[in-house]
């Protein structure tokens, strides 16, 4: 929940990623962090990744990417309104 409302799965990903920054964080740690369930957490990271929003690292773990970055921004600025 996201101040009241619920996060779409791709978002939170996204906020978990950035938050996250530098190091990256493994899927196993990514599902037990996220609010969504595990089928939501695998979708949303495949429909990323397809996107290059982010990026599976030869050590397994996802990195936001700088597009991710400027779409969670965006994403931000638009869920305040």
């Amino acid at each position: 929940v996201f101040v009241g409302r619920s996060v779409p799965a791709k978002y939170e990903m996204l906020l978990l990623l950035a938050h996250s920054k530098p190091k990256g964080i493994n899927r196993t740690a990514l599902g037990n962090a996220a609010k969504c369930s595990q089928p939501s957490v695998s979708a949303a990271l495949k429909s990323l990744g397809s996107d290059r929003m982010v990026h599976l690292g030869a050590d397994k773990s996802y990195y936001i990417t700088s597009s991710g970055e400027q779409t969670l921004g965006e994403w931000l600025i638009d869920s305040r309104r």
